[in-house]
């Protein structure tokens, strides 16, 4: 950890906003918030909205071969972010990160944090044996994480198939600004089909923290975010060695 009562300006962060606007904003105050902790400056960020259709959304979500535009639109991004100097890049948005390889080796001089490697540090430093992955069902086929859980010799119970499409409808509607407090309850009873399987729930998908309220978790376990994973690991990173 960066010890307090440092000070460190940072290193510039590039962060890829608008897959979930609504998530991008909470990102941008948390990293805020690490920094009011752990720095005495505010943070160095660059937001730089992704200028897809909302359609288009939709059909990565779906996956659908039409959704491959939204790789497109991060590719232009981040040629922005690396122009604007950014040193550091993050993407809060787990299904994207399927990408990950192609971002790299067009953009080799950025640091990329991962979501995923981040979020796996923490289900180890929570010396979990066992987790419920729970995420878009286009996040699930990734193996992105099952893949590295399995390195590690940590089991993972996966959402069923018919759960992820109740997952990725919430997204969507997450996506579209409508009220979704109408799916907190079934989100709830999501969990209740996997309580005492596991020892702790990955929230694979940035949007979720929205429906897993207080009221939501109440009684329902350990829980581990990926968004929180990823503020943290990038703020880490900016203000090692700055």
């Amino acid at each position: 950890m960066i010890s307090s009562n440092i000070n460190q300006k940072g290193k510039k962060i590039g962060v890829i906003a608008g897959i979930a606007p609504e998530t991008s904003c909470d990102f941008y105050l948390q990293v805020v918030a690490y920094y009011r902790k752990h720095s005495d400056h505010y943070p160095n960020v660059i937001l730089r909205q992704v200028s897809c259709l909302f359609k288009d959304l939709t059909l990565m979500l779906e996956n659908k071969p039409e959704g491959e535009v939204v790789k497109d639109d991060i590719l232009l991004a981040l040629k922005d972010l690396q122009d604007a100097g950014c040193e550091l890049v993050c993407i809060p948005c787990n299904t994207v990160h399927k990408w990950l390889g192609t971002y790299q080796s067009h953009f080799p001089n950025l640091k990329f944090i991962s979501i995923i490697d981040a979020s796996i540090k923490k289900v180890l430093e929570a010396n979990l044996k066992s987790v419920l992955v729970i995420g878009t069902k286009l996040t699930i086929m990734t193996e992105l994480y099952q893949r590295q859980l399995e390195q590690h010799n940590i089991k993972y119970v996966l959402a069923n198939e018919t759960d992820c499409e109740f997952m990725t409808e919430a997204i969507k509607a997450l996506n579209s600004g409508v009220d979704t407090r109408e799916f907190e309850d079934s989100f709830g009873e999501v969990l209740d089909r996997y309580l005492g399987m596991v020892d702790g729930t990955l929230l694979a998908c940035t949007d979720l923290y929205r429906l897993c309220t207080d009221k939501v978790r109440e009684g329902r376990g350990l829980f581990i975010n990926s968004n929180d994973c990823l503020v943290e690991a990038v703020c880490e990173a900016s203000l090692l060695n700055a």
